[in-house]
């Protein structure tokens, strides 16, 4: 098996806060799609059964190991940085610039 040396860019760092409550230092690496079939219910009138979906974030931690959070459960420490990227001006206020 060969090893190759990967750089990815735009990591972002972040804090998580795992399933037990503890709070670790990550960087943040994609969003995930997920999803799950879930059982129709043994119940009279219950639901007929189907698919769950939902989202995760891919956050490497400190010691190497990397985990599925929930998207609540990681908060960013570049978004002032990032959001200085943007422009938020609205199309009118941009439109009332111009005339």
């Amino acid at each position: 098996m060969a090893i190759t040396n990967v750089t990815i860019r735009d990591l972002r760092p972040c804090i998580v806060r795992d399933r037990r409550g503890e709070i670790k230092k990550g960087l943040f690496h994609t969003w995930s799609q997920e999803s799950k079939p879930v059982a129709p219910s043994y119940l009279v009138g219950g639901h007929s059964g189907g698919v769950v979906s939902f989202i995760l974030g891919l956050v490497e931690l400190e010691d190497g190991t990397v985990e599925k959070e929930y998207p609540e459960d990681i908060t960013f420490l570049d978004s002032p940085d990032k959001f200085k990227e943007y422009d938020f001006t609205y199309e009118k206020e941009k439109e009332n610039d111009t005339t």
